[in-house]
């Protein structure tokens, strides 16, 4: 994701149009290995964002709220690429 601060932005209409179950991580980066671990927390931290949001804003539980994040941090990548 190269959004850089509208990150959060990019990813809640994502998360809005596109099924939970496809939606992977990637960090978008290419050529020096640091931008993998920048890509990685700004992904982290616009999902959390996102999320606690709508938590907050009572649009989503606890629960759901940390499945869905679950399912795209790792769950998903698991399943398609067989990694259980």
């Amino acid at each position: 994701m190269r959004t850089g601060a509208r990150a959060a932005t990019v990813l809640a209409e994502i998360l809005e149009l596109a099924p939970f179950g496809k939606i992977l991580f990637s960090s978008g980066a290419r050529g020096l290995p640091e931008l993998h671990v920048v890509g990685a927390r700004l992904f982290r931290e616009a999902l959390g964002r996102v999320l606690g949001g709508w938590v907050a804003e009572g649009a989503w539980s606890l629960t759901d709220a940390r499945r869905v994040a679950g399912l795209l941090a790792a769950g998903n990548a698991r399943r398609v690429y067989g990694l259980e």
